[in-house]
């Protein structure tokens, strides 16, 4: 799988291209494991460049969000295709994800949660 990696404060921005399915999807679970095990727990995907995801693709990012979220962090998607998104809404992954139009606003929800869990003392 080709992809790209970015870093902003604490966030791990990976954008990724082509297709996710039973071939990729190993490897990009691999990819995020190791962010978990290198605390690296909030995660923004940049789907901008995903042309389809099949449903062991599906599968891994659901797999995905469960370890981030046990770990403590955040997984969020963002610039999904039409094409993909279709598939994300016919499978109802638009109300398990966190989907924003851009990463600009993906970004900021992550500082909105950071600045909302520091003002309520967690």
């Amino acid at each position: 799988m080709k992809l790209e990696e970015f870093k902003i404060d604490d966030i791990s921005i990976l954008q990724l291209f082509d297709r996710i399915d039973a071939a990729s999807s190993k490897e990009l679970k691999e990819i995020v494991v190791t962010k978990i095990d290198q605390s690296k727990i909030n995660l923004l995907l940049d789907m901008s460049q995903v042309s389809f995801i099949d449903s062991s693709g599906l599968g891994m990012l659901i797999t995905c969000l469960k370890s981030i979220n046990k770990a403590g962090g955040q997984l969020k998607v963002s610039n999904i295709s039409n094409n993909v998104k279709t598939i994300f809404d016919t499978t109802r992954m638009d109300r398990v994800f966190e989907i924003f139009d851009n990463n600009e606003d993906a970004l900021r929800s992550f500082k909105i949660k950071s600045n909302q869990v520091l003002m309520n003392g967690h």
